[in-house]
C-alpha cells in the first residue's frame, strides 16, 4: 500500500512539472509531446523541430490590415450643347446657331501635404476638346457669307498646377498651354502659354447656402497663324477678373448657381492700343445623376467692349444644356 501510495504521489508530481513548463512556454505548448518511449529506446519530451528555428517564440501576431488607397488619378469628360442668338459676335444683325462642345482630360494628383495651417495640392494633367458649329442645323448654311462649319476646330492642351486650402481660403496658381486647330484648313492656328493664378474666399451663409468670392488672373503669350498678315505674338495679354458665385442646394439632387465674372484684358504687344472689358452672367440648375455624373441646364448673358475700333463690341444670349461625369482611381 506504501508503494502504491509513493508511485501515486510520483506520478502526480511529474504531471504538476510538465503542467507548468507548458503553461510558461507558449512555443512549447504548441508541439504534440511524444509518447513514453518503449524501454531501450532514447527518452524524448517532445518531436524534432521541422526548421530550425521553429519552436522558438516570435512575440505577439497581428492581422494584417489593407489600408484603402487614395486614388490619384480623375479620368472626366463633359459636354454642352448651346443655343446662342450671336454665334459670330457680331455688333450687329446677329445670326443664331448651335455649338456643341466635348472634352474628355485626364488629372494626376500627388499626394497632398499640410503646410501653414493648410493644405498644399498639386496636380497635372492633360485635355482635348472639339468644337462643332450649327451642330442642331445644317452645317454649311451661311453665316456672314462663310459657312458655319468653317468655324469648327479642335483644341489640346495640358496643365500643371499647385493650390493651397485653409478653411474658407483658395489660392491657386498655374501654368497651361493649349493649341487650336482649324478642322476646315487643318492648320494649327493658335498656340498660347498661360501662367494664371486665383485667390478665392467662400462662406457658408447658411447650411443649404454658399456665397464664393475671388479674383483670378492670367498672362497669355501666344502665337498666331495669320498668313504673315500680323506679327505672330499679336494677341499676347494680361487679364484679371473678379468672380462671385452663389450656390443653393434644393434638396439632395438640386442645386442652382448664379454667377457673375466682370473681366480686363489688356493686349500688351508694342505696336497694340487696346482694352477689353468682358463681362458674364450665368444661371445655372444643376442635377445630380449618382456619385459620379450630374445634368445642367445653364443661361447666360455676355457682352464685350473694346477700345479698339477695328474689334467689334457685341452681347449674345446663350441657352445650354450640358453633363459631366467623372471616374477617380
Amino acid at each position: 500500500m506504501k508503494t502504491s501510495t509513493r508511485t501515486i504521489r510520483r506520478s502526480l508530481a511529474t504531471a504538476c512539472a510538465l503542467a507548468v513548463a507548458l503553461w510558461a512556454s507558449p512555443a512549447a505548448a504548441a508541439q504534440p509531446v511524444a509518447a513514453t518511449p518503449p524501454a531501450g529506446a532514447p527518452a524524448e519530451s517532445t518531436v524534432a523541430e521541422l526548421f530550425a528555428g521553429e519552436v522558438d517564440d516570435v512575440g505577439p501576431q497581428y492581422l494584417l490590415k489593407v489600408r484603402p488607397q487614395p486614388r490619384r488619378f480623375e479620368l472626366w469628360a463633359d459636354w454642352e450643347l448651346t443655343g446662342t442668338d450671336n454665334v459670330t459676335l457680331a455688333p450687329a444683325h446677329p445670326t443664331s446657331s448651335t455649338l456643341l462642345s466635348a472634352q474628355v482630360g485626364l488629372t494626376w494628383r500627388v499626394k497632398g501635404t499640410e503646410w501653414r495651417g493648410g493644405r498644399l495640392q498639386w496636380d497635372a494633367g492633360a485635355r482635348g476638346q472639339v468644337y462643332r458649329y450649327g451642330f442642331l442645323a445644317n452645317a454649311n448654311h451661311p453665316v456672314n457669307f462663310i459657312e458655319i462649319d468653317r468655324n469648327n476646330f479642335d483644341l489640346g492642351g495640358a496643365h500643371t498646377a499647385l493650390a493651397w486650402q485653409r478653411g474658407g481660403w483658395l489660392v491657386s496658381t498655374g501654368l497651361r498651354g493649349a493649341t487650336l486647330r482649324s478642322r476646315s484648313t487643318g492648320r494649327q492656328f493658335y498656340r498660347e502659354a498661360t501662367l494664371d493664378g486665383q485667390l478665392v474666399r467662400q462662406w457658408s451663409l447658411r447650411r443649404d447656402l454658399v456665397l464664393a468670392a475671388g479674383i483670378d488672373g492670367a498672362r497669355r503669350w501666344t502665337r498666331t497663324d495669320s498668313f504673315g498678315l500680323l506679327p505672330t505674338s499679336w494677341n499676347d495679354r494680361a487679364e484679371l477678373a473678379a468672380v462671385v458665385t452663389l450656390e443653393r442646394q434644393l434638396g439632395p439632387q438640386w442645386r442652382v448657381q448664379p454667377s457673375l465674372r466682370v473681366q480686363g484684358t489688356r493686349y500688351t504687344h508694342a505696336d497694340r492700343d487696346r482694352r477689353d472689358r468682358h463681362v458674364y452672367a450665368r444661371l445655372a440648375i444643376i442635377r445630380a445623376l449618382g456619385a459620379r455624373a450630374e445634368a445642367r441646364l445653364s443661361l447666360g448673358h455676355e457682352q464685350r467692349e473694346s477700345s479698339d475700333v477695328t474689334i467689334n463690341d457685341y452681347q449674345k444670349w446663350d441657352l445650354g444644356l450640358g453633363g459631366s461625369i467623372r471616374w477617380r482611381f
